[in-house]
Order: C-alpha cells, then sequence, then structure tokens
C-alpha cells in the first residue's frame, strides 16, 4: 500500500500518511523515495499553492517502525554501515524531500506524532493540533540517538532549553503545552481539526503562487544567514516581484478597493501594463571557425570545455588562447 494518500481540492493537496493500522509508522523502505517523488510534483505544480499534511486515524505518526527495529529488519536491519545507509538513502531522503517543498506546508496534527513523526511534523511551515495530539521525541528511551535531524529541527521551532527538555526526558506533552511552547499555532476540538487547516489553506492560497514560494525561501534563508545577507536576497527578490502582473494587479485592487486576483502568471508589468515576454528565438548557430594544424574540430574546445567534437588527451588542443605570446627563450650564448 502507498504511504502517502494524495486529495487534489483546487489550489490545496492534501497529504495524508497511511498506514492508520499501526499509527503510520515512518522509515520502511521505498518511503523516501515516494516523499520524494510527490514532493517533485508539487514542486513542478505551479497550481499548487499549499498542502496540508496530515495522518490518517488515530495517529499523526508514531515514527519510526518498533517492529522493524526489534527485527533488524528493512531499514535497521544489517550491520553498522547498512543501517547508516538506510538513514541517509530512505529516511533523510524523506524529510529532504519534505524540507524541500516550495510551497507552504500546514500539518494538522491529529493524533501522536512521537519521534520521527514529531520531527516530520516540525518540518511543516505552520502546525495546528487536535486537542488529542501528542509529542515527543523519545528516542533516548529506545537507547538511540534522534537519527532524522531532530537535534537540528527541534531547536528551531521551540528553541534549545526545551528542545533539550524533550530530549534529555524522553517526555510526551499535549496539545496545550506545545501550544504554550511556541510547537503549535493553535488548538482545536479534533472533529474541527482539517476544516481548520483547509479554511487557512484557503487564505494562503489567494495570494500570488510564485510570492509565497520566495516568501517561503527568504524565511528559510534566514534562519541561516546574516542580516546583511537576508537583506540582499530579499532585495534581488523584490526586484523580481516588482515587475509581475500580481504585483500590478495587487496595487490596482488596494486602489480600487476590490479584492485582488493573483493568477501566478510571471509578466511583467511596464508602465502600467502588463504583456507576456515574446518567445526568445533560439541564438543563431556560431559561424565555423578557420581549421587549424590539429584539424577542423580543434579550435571547438578550449581548456576542456567542450564546444563541439571531443578529442583524444593526445589530440586536445593547446589551452592556450591563440593570440597569446610565447614566452621569450633564452638565445644562445654567442662566442666571440
Amino acid at each position: 500500500m502507498s504511504l502517502i494518500q494524495i486529495a487534489q481540492e483546487g489550489p490545496v493537496t492534501i497529504l495524508t500518511l497511511n498506514r492508520a493500522e499501526s499509527m503510520n509508522p515512518l522509515g520502511s523502505p521505498g518511503d523516501g523515495d515516494e516523499f520524494v517523488r510527490v514532493s517533485n510534483a508539487i514542486n513542478r505544480d505551479m497550481g499548487c499553492r499549499v498542502v496540508i499534511l496530515t495522518g490518517a486515524g488515530r495517529a499523526f505518526s508514531a515514527g519510526g517502525d518498533i517492529k522493524a527495529m526489534q527485527g533488524k529488519t528493512g531499514t535497521f536491519g544489517g550491520t553498522a554501515p547498512a543501517i547508516s545507509d538506510g538513514y541517509r538513502d530512505n529516511i533523510h531522503l524523506m524529510l529532504r524531500a519534505l524540507y524541500g517543498l516550495r510551497v507552504p506546508v500546514i500539518a494538522a496534527v491529529n493524533g501522536p506524532a512521537i519521534g520521527l513523526g514529531c520531527d516530520v511534523a516540525c518540518l511543516a511551515d505552520i502546525r495546528i493540533a487536535s486537542e488529542s495530539a501528542k509529542f515527543g521525541v523519545t528516542f533516548l528511551k529506545l537507547g538511540i540517538i534522534p537519527g532524522d535531524g531532530g537535534t537540528w529541527i527541534l531547536p528551531r521551532v521551540i528553541g534549545m532549553s526545551r528542545a533539550a527538555e524533550l530530549f534529555f526526558t524522553g517526555d510526551v506533552i499535549d496539545a496545550a503545552t506545545a501550544k504554550d511552547w511556541g510547537l503549535v499555532s493553535r488548538v482545536v476540538a479534533p472533529e474541527a481539526l482539517m476544516d481548520e487547516a483547509r479554511a487557512l489553506a484557503a487564505r494562503i492560497a489567494l495570494l500570488p503562487p510564485h510570492a509565497l514560494r520566495h516568501t517561503k525561501n527568504l524565511l528559510r534563508q534566514g534562519q541561516q544567514t546574516s542580516y546583511d545577507t537576508a537583506l540582499e536576497l530579499a532585495a534581488n527578490t523584490q526586484a523580481m516581484m516588482h515587475t509581475t502582473a500580481d504585483h500590478a494587479e495587487g496595487v490596482a485592487a488596494l486602489i480600487e478597493k476590490r479584492a485582488a486576483v493573483f493568477k501566478g502568471e510571471y509578466r511583467h508589468a511596464i508602465g502600467g501594463a502588463s504583456f507576456l515576454p515574446a518567445t526568445i528565438p533560439s541564438p543563431p548557430p556560431a559561424a565555423p571557425r578557420p581549421p587549424t594544424a590539429a584539424g577542423p574540430s580543434a579550435a571547438s574546445s578550449w581548456c576542456g570545455f567542450a564546444t563541439g567534437p571531443t578529442h583524444r588527451p593526445s589530440e586536445r588542443p593547446s589551452c592556450r588562447p591563440v593570440n597569446a605570446r610565447r614566452p621569450a627563450q633564452a638565445r644562445p650564448s654567442q662566442q666571440p
């Protein structure tokens, strides 16, 4: 059975972890590839503006598969190097794919989010919790460490002190505590969770899709760069946004006191008008270069950057530009 159940609701994509019978464990062989496939499809689809991530049944995700750990199978089986590769090539692949989603992600945490499940929820941009949700990073209680990069993820969400408290004690906190600690934005009744997530997603989806994606990227970059770098990134990104039709639409809607309709078309606005860039013609073929002593194609490669037929090492032309002066050679001394 596929791990991820996908539902498309207009500009909102709902991803449901679909192993309800075992509380949606993660890390089975192939999970990483499935997350990569789904995430790549979303990133390519400019019609998708928001993702909601939730779990089927009574849990968001109970984390890694305990039975596979006990049986030393799948990702958790084999020698130490094999297990290390299992994390890199499967679990880490899954996390990188989720972190790499370019659109805003809302985690609708419907129940326990433990271990790997908690860290997956924390990779979302916004978290909404059901009153029945619980959060914990209980790796040390199993005699292992946070192998999914949780020590990088959690402190960025709730701060170093509280992250350390959860890691070092293995405590599981309820939804109210999670809200108090800033792990989730809001807590709602279980029956209202998906309605709340959909309503929030609908508000986000009204905004211009390119600006949404760029803003998410700037938020991520801002966590790791200096303020000067963040300002430079903002200036360069803002320059692009000022030339889009969505910017022109937003300004016009504000002046005209109406709701803006953002289409996500990457038009350029000049003098108050917008147009789609004309198709850029292909450049004309380069004029043939005169043959050299090394053959007609010798000039098509310079310093290893091939622009034409390749050559065997013994046949490659010199990397010295043709107009470079040869080094002066010492003249033989003349006997008097």
